[in-house]
């Protein structure tokens, strides 16, 4: 049996968000979201995961600021993933 990987997937805009986290979940990831970098940051100290999505611009604390500080908290196995959803979405 394959382990299941933990994404952080960390979004402010509602539809974005959820589309995302549904494709995710129908891949077999386990995926534990946040609305801003502040709640992102909270569930980075609660749980280990092997990949976070951040979109930069965010409310709170920016992507930018959540990646420096996961970086220096050295506890990232995994790896981030600096994101702009909007680009991508509105590049389709």
């Amino acid at each position: 049996m394959q382990e299941i990987r933990h994404i952080l997937l960390v979004e402010d805009e509602k539809a974005i968000r959820e589309a995302v986290a549904a494709y995710l979940e129908r891949e077999n990831y386990k995926v534990t979201t946040a609305v801003d970098g502040q709640e992102a940051l909270d569930e980075f100290d609660k749980r280990h995961f092997d990949l976070i999505v951040l979109d930069r611009m965010l409310p709170r604390v920016s992507g930018d600021e959540v990646c420096l500080t996961v970086r220096e908290i050295g506890r990232a196995h995994g790896s981030v993933c600096d994101n702009s959803f909007h680009s991508l979405i509105s590049s389709r």
